[in-house]
């Protein structure tokens, strides 16, 4: 049994980990992995992916686990408060930012049916997503 407080992060990071494999590799090399995968799992914790996967229930948040070295700092902020969901503030993308450039992870809410653009403009910015 998985302990309740990593259950939420293992979730987020089993979707987007087999987004990404499916995306670079293709359907049939996703599958392969998942089967691999989910054979190891918690039935609970599988479950929870897999219908997250089918239903895009986690689509809206997005994990930002670190940043080119070189990236401009003015466009990381400003890029954080234009993805955001809620629009965030000055202030509020800019301690995201100070989050990030320590080495911690950040989670944006994000708007599901812009996931991609999202993506686009994290990536572009400097961010690791």
């Amino acid at each position: 049994m998985i302990p309740a407080e990593y259950k939420e992060d293992i979730i987020q990071s089993g979707i987007n980990f087999m987004r990404s494999i499916t995306e670079a590799y293709g359907t049939d090399e996703g599958m392969k992995l998942w089967d691999t995968i989910a054979s190891t799992l918690d039935p609970d914790v599988k479950g929870q992916i897999f219908f997250a996967m089918l239903t895009g229930e986690y689509n809206n948040i997005i994990t930002i686990t670190g940043h080119n070295p070189g990236a401009d700092r003015i466009r990381m902020i400003k890029t954080i408060r234009s993805v955001h969901k809620r629009g965030l503030g000055l202030k509020e993308a800019k301690d995201m930012s100070d989050i990030i450039s320590l080495g911690k992870p950040v989670k944006l809410e994000i708007d599901p049916s812009a996931r991609a653009m999202v993506l686009s403009e994290l990536r572009k910015a400097g961010f690791y997503v």
